[in-house]
């Protein structure tokens, strides 16, 4: 059987990662800690059996912090991101990576926090990885794909939805 190393990166804005990660004697995984030059924390589990590679990006911004005005934004943005890159601009690009690669992604909008998550197959985590980095590190909101999140959020009958969606129109920066 093929063994694969499973890779697990729980990069975060919030200091998820402690100094010194608590391990049971019996979890058999490689763990490791780190801080990347731009100040993102990294918690990497190796797992030689583990059939897939996933990542997971926290970041400290949730539903608590959307503006009185405008309820619902964080989870708009949580949508938007997912929604191309500059260097991957189609609005599908990701999720047809992650899927014609035998995995699966979401994410979720929490009151203190976001999280973005998903797996692949070992030899496509490069690719994965990348074209996740990318929504995350760049902003790309193109105007047609706020309009494409709106109309999702409110078929899938967000409560704020309405109130993002009526924000939106308002806008004097809308083209």
């Amino acid at each position: 059987m093929l063994r694969v190393v499973f890779l697990l990166f729980l990069i975060s804005f919030s200091g998820f990662v402690p100094a010194q990660v608590i391990q049971s004697p019996y979890d058999t995984r490689s763990l490791e800690t780190f801080i990347l030059p731009n100040q993102l924390k990294v918690l990497l589990i190796s797992d030689p059996e583990a059939e897939k590679a996933a990542a997971s990006m926290d970041v400290a911004v949730g539903s608590g912090a959307n503006p009185v005005e405008i309820p619902g934004l964080a989870h708009f943005l949580e949508h938007m991101l997912f929604l191309g890159s500059e260097k991957y601009p189609e609005a599908d690009s990701y999720q047809s990576y992650i899927s014609a690669n035998g995995g699966s992604h979401n994410a979720f909008t929490a009151y203190e926090n976001t999280n973005y998550f998903f797996d692949v197959r070992p030899e496509a985590f490069a690719g994965a990885l990348d074209r996740f980095s990318r929504f995350l590190s760049t902003r790309y909101l193109l105007q047609t794909m706020c309009n494409v999140s709106v109309t999702q959020l409110t078929l899938n009958f967000r409560p704020s939805a309405g109130t993002i969606a009526v924000a939106y129109m308002k806008s004097p920066n809308r083209s």
